[in-house]
């Protein structure tokens, strides 16, 4: 059965929420913060440069001596205002908050006083989920009206060679094909599937393994055994 437009959409928006929450599960031992960045004038375009150029003086600052985090993980949205404003979210995951901060400066201009924001606590609380970086993606805060303008805004976009991504993340721990064949596969016992998962590769009940790796089995029996592009999965009893 061929699924409608905004059936389409509402499978998008849903893998978007579990993709925000395997890494926000896989980082809750860290520090959050949040930056928003809204371009002075008003262009997509615009911000589209401003998170390249964000995400690419991160990258170098996080590695010097004097800043270095590399534990940092983000995970960044455009979106747009009810008047059509686009601005940036990123949710950060870090230790050391200065190569955010320095990432943050260097883009947004200091006359724009249009919702240049970073926001952080210096604190895990680990408790509480940050989740509105995906709020527009909440099946409870669906609107089809905004499916359509983000879809038509992206072909018209394409169709003058300019790919429009209005989700970019860092790599989480698993890749999605394992995720979606373990999600198959395992039985789960609480709503936390994710976290499961995690804490069986921990436990050493479920193993990731490059093809090149030679498998750890000990004195574990196999119960499951696949190849999933270059990793295997092997599952034990």
């Amino acid at each position: 059965m061929l699924l409608s437009f905004e059936d389409k959409r509402k499978q998008l928006n849903k893998k978007v929420v579990a993709q925000y929450l395997s890494l926000y599960t896989e980082n809750t031992h860290l520090k959050k913060a949040m930056v928003t960045i809204t371009p002075s004038d008003g262009k997509l375009l615009t911000i589209l440069g401003m998170r390249k150029k964000f995400f690419k003086k991160l990258g170098k600052t996080k590695i010097q001596k004097k800043n270095q985090d590399l534990s940092i993980k983000y995970f960044s949205v455009i979106e747009w205002t009810k008047t059509s404003q686009p601005h940036l979210h990123i949710q950060l995951f870090y230790t050391n908050i200065e190569p955010i901060k320095k990432a943050f400066n260097f883009v947004v201009d200091s006359d724009n006083t249009i919702a240049n924001k970073i926001s952080y606590n210096n604190s895990k609380k680990s408790n509480v989920k940050f989740n509105y970086v995906v709020k527009d993606y909440l099946y409870s805060k669906f609107d089809i009206d905004r499916e359509n303008y983000k879809y038509n805004t992206a072909n018209s976009y394409k169709r003058q060679g300019v790919n429009i991504r209005y989700i970019t993340s860092s790599r989480k721990q698993i890749t999605n094909d394992i995720v979606r064949y373990l999600l198959r596969t395992l039985n789960f016992t609480t709503k936390d599937k994710y976290q499961e998962i995690l804490n069986l590769i921990d436990s050493g009940k479920i193993q990731i393994n490059k093809s090149i790796d030679t498998p750890i089995l000990g004195n574990n029996v196999i119960k499951e055994y696949v190849n999933i592009g270059i990793y295997e999965v092997i599952i034990f009893y």
